[in-house]
């Protein structure tokens, strides 16, 4: 049962792989003719692979890990049997009949179509034989201490990211208050009403970040840093940008493909997919925000996550978050997606 169970692990786990490769190989084609919010959702059909445990009877990794001594035995087991109904010398009166019924097949018609009636029993005996070949060493053992050790090692790092969040997010939360300024709430209700957000999360400014995020998956906040007075000019393209995360669930997104990752721990690409969906996640925000601004508003939402990302400090970032400037590994690309952004949604 566990021997069945980890080979679909691994089916599903290669089977995800090729479907990752492939997208990473059509990015450049899909980036031309898709927004960049397909090419963010167009992932989660990685993760469903990877999650969900469907394999086929007959499957890739079932034929490369197939027991090859069970083949082996069945091979022996037929040569056996051969052996032992092999037909043996015929004697000398056999020899002359057969003589007989050669020259005079009429009269040896009826014995032709008696044994022709009998049934095979040598076709019949093949599928005994086989069945009674004897069975295969239990390889449980060796299984069971191979999921063991699986499902340990993705509890803990699963256990760790969510208690790694859950300290950052008591941390943030602790140095929080409530935004009371008349300015600030003004023109996050009208954002909210911009967007159709019916039911707002909560605003709190923090001095424990240094950039604006959305944190936070059973009660979700917007956080702005607190250490510094706000631009009134960007302030509604950083809040725009966080309820565009909190009305597409981003962070529930994160999580399912960190969850994806700790089940797949063994497999590189599962860590790689993670980065790639950041990424694709914060450049669809970025695509959706500047939608429909003119040249110049688009260039001064650029500044501000120029801005972000220079007063941005040490740490503080936590991976399941939907921050304004989480990364600045790709921030060149993010500009380049606000100033060449089309009318394309999906």
């Amino acid at each position: 049962m566990m021997n069945e169970f980890l080979l679909l692990l691994l089916s599903m786990s290669l089977s995800g792989t090729l479907l990752a490769l492939l997208l990473f190989l059509l990015r450049p084609l899909l980036k031309r003719n898709l927004s960049r919010a397909w090419m963010y959702y167009i992932w989660c059909i990685v993760a469903l692979r990877m999650l969900l445990p469907f394999a086929p009877r007959q499957n890739l990794v079932g034929s490369l890990l197939a027991d090859p001594s069970a083949a082996m035995r069945q091979l022996s087991a037929l040569s056996a049997f051969m052996e032992d109904t092999a037909p043996a010398a015929l004697p000398s009166d056999q020899v002359f009949n057969n003589a007989v019924s050669k020259a005079f097949p009429e009269k040896a018609s009826g014995s032709v179509k008696d044994a022709a009636q009998k049934p095979d029993t040598l076709s019949a005996a093949v599928p005994a034989a086989l069945d009674s070949a004897p069975p295969a060493p239990a390889a449980e053992p060796v299984s069971a201490v191979l999921f063991t050790l699986w499902l340990a090692t993705a509890v803990f790092l699963f256990l760790h990211k969510a208690a790694a969040s859950r300290a950052f997010l008591r941390k943030l939360y602790a140095a929080s208050h409530a935004v009371t300024a008349q300015e600030i709430t003004a023109c996050y209700a009208s954002v909210c009403r911009e967007l159709s957000v019916r039911r707002p999360p909560r605003l709190l400014a923090s001095p424990e970040t240094d950039t604006a995020m959305l944190a936070g998956m059973l009660r979700p906040a917007v956080i702005l840093p607190a250490a510094k007075e706000p631009d009134m000019r960007s302030l509604a393209c950083i809040l725009r940008h966080e309820l565009i995360h909190y009305k597409r669930k981003d962070v529930w997104f994160k999580w399912l493909f960190q969850l994806t990752a700790c089940i797949h721990f063994f497999n590189p690409f599962s860590h790689a997919v993670c980065r790639e969906v950041s990424r694709c996640c914060e450049l669809a925000c970025d695509e959706t925000v500047v939608k429909n601004m003119t040249p110049g508003e688009r260039k001064a939402y650029g500044s501000t996550l120029l801005n972000a990302l220079e007063a941005r400090g040490p740490a503080h970032i936590n991976p399941v978050s939907a921050s304004l400037c989480g990364n600045a590994k790709f921030i060149k690309e993010r500009l380049d997606t606000i100033k060449m952004s089309k009318k394309k949604q999906p």
